[in-house]
């Protein structure tokens, strides 16, 4: 028995590597998957409550299992060729981190590039001698907030293949975000 639970946890290890490749078919039907969901969800006034970030649809398909809603994210997910809820969450999250990854990307070099100057400009002002207390401590969070910019990537790096999927199918994502929020 003890040589099991090496095995497993390899196994659980291995499990991320296992994942069936991003396809444009694939990305297509879970956009039409995600304006359904999410218009079923305005209309229905469903929210799970659930933070943005890493693992947000797995969250928040956990956080609905318990709830009456969820036969009716089931069915409508049905609809689409998924039988597992949890599921499409994962796939959802593998395609959002990818989405955002490469959405971030640009953003972030821009700072990165910039933000040498900007702390420079920042201790600059530090260094005033006509601020306040209240305002040196102002200025000290802006300095922390821009030096933690770069922690805001989603914590696991988006694999290089769904990030090549989604590049490919960027339009169908954004369209799909973007159709249930205006």
């Amino acid at each position: 028995m003890r040589f099991l639970a090496p095995l497993l946890a390899a196994f659980l290890v291995a499990l991320p590597a296992l994942a069936q490749p991003l396809t444009d078919e694939g990305i297509a039907r879970w956009a039409d998957s995600y304006s359904d969901l999410m218009s079923w969800a305005e209309t229905n006034d469903v929210d799970p409550g659930v933070a943005p970030g890493d693992g947000m649809f797995r969250r928040a398909m956990t956080a609905l299992q318990p709830t009456l809603d969820y036969a009716d994210v089931s069915a409508l997910l049905a609809g689409h060729g998924y039988g597992d809820p949890m599921g499409w969450a994962e796939l959802s999250d593998r395609i959002v981190s990818a989405y955002m990854s490469l959405e971030m990307a640009g953003t972030q070099a821009q700072i990165a590039a910039a933000q040498p100057q900007i702390m420079a400009q920042l201790q600059a002002l530090l260094e005033n001698p006509s601020l306040t207390d209240t305002e040196r401590q102002e200025i000290m969070a802006s300095m922390a907030q821009l030096e933690t910019f770069n922690a805001g990537v989603p914590a696991a790096p988006a694999n290089p293949e769904d990030m090549a999927a989604v590049e490919r199918n960027r339009a169908v994502i954004h369209a799909a975000m973007d159709s249930f929020s205006n």
